[in-house]
């Protein structure tokens, strides 16, 4: 029994550190930008309140909840039809609507 125990907790233990230590490595590294890329820009992370606890929001606006949002890149203007259609040929991307679409 002692055995078993001690077997859960080091790999508890072994799998909480797999994950803890590459989560702080990428918080680390993303306070800036990685590179600057053309025709993009850097939105840095942060924390913000989600939703309401106002009686004026509908039901699904509620509760209000602090969230944590990465750091990341944003395209500085739209994209339009053509580049979006150059994009998925050139990288065979597919749309969550399409990959829905295809599931039996």
């Amino acid at each position: 029994m002692y055995l078993r125990l001690r077997a859960f907790l080091s790999l508890f233990l072994l799998g909480g550190a797999a994950f803890v230590v590459p989560f702080i490595a990428v918080r680390w590294f993303q306070s800036e930008p990685p590179a600057v890329l053309e025709g993009m820009a850097w939105i840095p992370g942060g924390e913000f309140t989600m939703s309401t606890d106002s009686d004026l929001g509908w039901p699904d606006e509620k509760t209000a909840h602090r969230l944590h949002v990465d750091a990341f890149w944003m395209a500085e203007t739209e994209v339009t039809n053509a580049p979006f259609r150059a994009f998925v040929e050139a990288t065979g991307y597919l749309t969550t609507a399409e990959i829905l679409q295809c599931r039996p």
